[in-house]
């Protein structure tokens, strides 16, 4: 379960430094709206992925 947190603990981390890169990004209009969107989206849905999985580590190991 250690291993489980860590591993999900840096997808949070990582999740978070590329979602404000991008936005920056965006921001200062060096990337498209529509792409830089959906690379957005596509980090949320690959971030929510990753919960799913530590929760299914809980589960297996009875702690949730």
């Amino acid at each position: 379960m250690a291993e489980a947190y860590k591993i999900e603990n840096g997808i949070n981390l990582h999740y978070n430094k590329v979602r404000f890169q991008k936005i920056k990004l965006l921001q200062e209009r060096n990337c498209s709206i529509d792409p830089g969107l959906w690379y957005i989206d596509i980090m949320t849905y690959l971030e929510r992925i990753g919960g799913y999985c530590f929760n299914i580590a809980q589960a297996l190991t009875g702690q949730k």
